[in-house]
């Protein structure tokens, strides 16, 4: 894929004209839509930097100039340009030299001796493409380190090799009370008991995981937290580590703990409720029971309104049980649904 830009715009820092002339018509030869500004002095070339609207995509550096020539230049260059990709082309074969200045962040080191259009258009294909590649390399690191440090939900950075804590985000630091060098003193299973090898072997297996079980964090100030996690695997300054999300449940774990023992004495409640209700109750429709067979043995007929009463008491007596043995079966139903 292509990634250079539609119109490539130099800088030329050169004093000879007859090498103007050439490294242009190099560049024309081998480029459809270009724009070239020489700089005969380190000075113009400054003056031309500092132009709000002189951008350019790569500098074409000679080494030496009337103002300032070799190292001093290279470095002079380097600090104006920024991030503007560099290819010095020289006259002087100096071998140490074009080492140092590579080393210093030259892109390219070529000899005008040697230089030919193919030559040219290669290393300039190439100096770019490195700088769109080092932009997007550059621009995901920054994205990642937004998404790091600005996540609301404490993040850890774990080694798989020793469990130890190789970074953290600002809601760790604030979450836990600890210092950033402090956290990177410890290991995970400082701040969580069962952060373990077996734990570790899991996660090695799912690249990508969110664990159902709830863990539990300490804090510095000894403050315990209910956390969910979630992450991945990545590779964290060469070393394979664990990005560990700890979400704070502990508001949500502690509530619902609430519920459960509110259930739990609500369902108490119901059974020891029905017991000591049924009792009396049971002795009472029983004892109407035996008042009835024995009112049948006897020749005397009891009066109507008694007889009424009689059925009345034994038909809510049957309901206030039927009463109490749903509420004791719905209770069980709930207990055993959750």
């Amino acid at each position: 894929m292509n990634t250079l830009p539609k119109k490539i715009n130099f800088l030329m820092i050169e004093d000879n004209k007859g090498d103007q002339y050439l490294v242009s018509d190099y560049l024309n030869q081998e480029f459809h839509n270009i724009g070239i500004q020489v700089a005969e002095t380190c000075e113009e070339a400054m003056a031309y930097m500092n132009n709000q609207n002189g951008y350019f995509d790569l500098i074409l550096l000679d080494l030496t100039l009337p103002d300032m020539q070799g190292d001093e230049l290279v470095r002079k260059i380097i600090e104006q340009g920024s991030k503007t990709p560099i290819i010095v082309l020289t006259g002087y074969s100096d071998f140490e030299f074009s080492v140092k200045s590579l080393a210093l962040g030259v892109s390219d080191y070529l000899l005008k001796d040697t230089l030919t259009p193919s030559s040219l258009f290669k290393s300039i294909t190439y100096t770019l493409e490195r700088k769109v590649i080092s932009q997007q390399l550059s621009d995901s690191h920054e994205r990642y380190q937004e998404l790091f440090h600005l996540n609301p939900q404490p993040v850890f950075i774990v080694s798989v090799e020793n469990l130890s804590i190789l970074d953290v985000n600002e809601a760790a630091i604030s979450k836990y009370k600890c210092d950033r060098e402090d956290f990177l003193q410890l290991k995970m299973y400082d701040i969580q008991d069962d952060f373990n090898q077996e734990l570790v072997e899991y996660f090695l297996k799912n690249k990508s995981f969110e664990l159902k079980q709830t863990y539990f964090h300490q804090c510095m100030d000894n403050e315990e937290s209910a956390v969910d996690l979630k992450g991945n695997l990545l590779e964290f300054k060469g070393k394979k580590a664990i990005l560990l999300l700890a979400i704070d449940i502990t508001e949500r774990y502690q509530y619902t703990r609430k519920i459960e023992r509110q259930n739990k004495k609500l369902s108490d409640i119901a059974w020891h409720q029905s017991h000591m209700v049924r009792a009396p109750l049971s002795r009472l429709m029983g004892l109407i029971d035996v008042f009835e067979m024995q009112h049948r043995k006897m020749p005397v007929i009891l009066p109507e309104e008694l007889q009424f009463l009689l059925r009345n008491i034994l038909s809510s007596a049957h309901e206030i049980d039927k009463v109490i043995k749903d509420i004791v079966h719905n209770t069980y139903d709930e207990d055993e649904n959750e």
